[in-house]
């Protein structure tokens, strides 16, 4: 369980595994939720289930932001 305590929330990886479930239950309790992804279709489809804010950028990489 999540307990939301702030108002905006910036989850990288946020379209798979533990950033997407992240992503999911901040999203459900509240708070203005990005979540970052390295293209906008990998991220499409958590903006559209969510409501939360997409971010494309790749931060493994130098330039990537």
């Amino acid at each position: 369980m999540v307990k939301a305590v702030a108002n905006r929330v910036i989850v990288t990886g946020g379209t798979a595994g533990v950033g997407l479930a992240l992503v999911r239950q901040l999203a459900a309790k509240g708070p203005c939720v990005a979540s970052v992804a390295r293209t906008a279709t990998n991220g499409e489809g958590v903006v559209a289930e969510t409501g939360a804010h997409g971010i494309v950028a790749d931060i493994g990489k130098k330039g990537g932001i």
